[in-house]
């Protein structure tokens, strides 16, 4: 009976191996669980690089739209900065190359008071209106030599207090690195707003040009 028990235990140990044989640990992979594995995780695996890629692009897009966008809002900036500048630019030119101004600074109104009041309120009344059309003007000021009156848009139109003209010490105050003209854009104009009293905090900063004989400044 034992060896009846033997020999069947050897022929099953026997059976097992030559199953073993005949299933190689290669075929074990396409086994029904293995196969389900990997159809699930292929879709997922080409989700993510897809997912990857699109984010890749998206940020690629937005961070590019965003630099042109970026750009184009400060060109527009920059040429709304310039029209203005041209503007002030401009409208500072009339009052420096105005032929009754350019008598008046010669001092050919000195012997016609009423001309010279005449001429003072028509300036100072166009100035009022230069800067009331113009948001970026807060004041304009034409500096004479001493001995003529200032004119300026600060004050009252009609009948406003007069200042003796600074602009000899103004000039050089202001003098560009040649020291023969003077620097267009400034911050500030200490001189002139001590002589008018004007507060510095009213403006930011100034354009100013010689007149056409460069005897007085605008």
């Amino acid at each position: 009976m034992d060896k009846w028990k033997m020999k069947v235990q050897k022929e099953k140990v026997q059976k097992e191996k030559v199953q073993k044989e005949k299933s190689p640990k290669g075929m074990l992979l396409f086994s029904i669980r293995n196969k389900i594995i990997v159809c699930f995780l292929v879709p997922v695996i080409f989700m993510i690089i897809i997912g990857v890629c699109a984010y890749q692009k998206a940020v690629s897009g937005m961070s590019e739209k965003f630099r042109e966008t970026a750009g184009q809002t400060v060109d527009m900036a920059a040429d709304y900065v310039s029209m203005v500048c041209s503007f002030i630019e401009s409208e500072g030119m009339k009052y420096a190359y105005d032929s009754s101004l350019t008598d008046y600074f010669y001092g050919m109104y000195d012997s016609d008071p009423k001309g010279r009041s005449n001429l003072i309120t028509t300036m100072r009344t166009q100035a009022i209106t230069s800067k009331n059309t113009n948001q970026f003007i807060s004041d304009i000021h034409i500096v004479t030599k001493p001995g003529i009156s200032m004119i300026t848009s600060s004050g009252s139109t009609y009948g406003g207090s007069e200042h003796d003209g600074i602009f000899t010490e103004y000039k050089e105050s202001v003098a560009d690195e040649s020291g023969k003209g003077i620097q267009r854009w400034i911050d500030d104009h200490a001189m002139l707003d001590e002589a008018i009293g004007l507060n510095k905090d009213s403006y930011i900063m100034a354009y100013q040009l010689l007149s056409q004989k460069s005897n007085a400044c605008v």
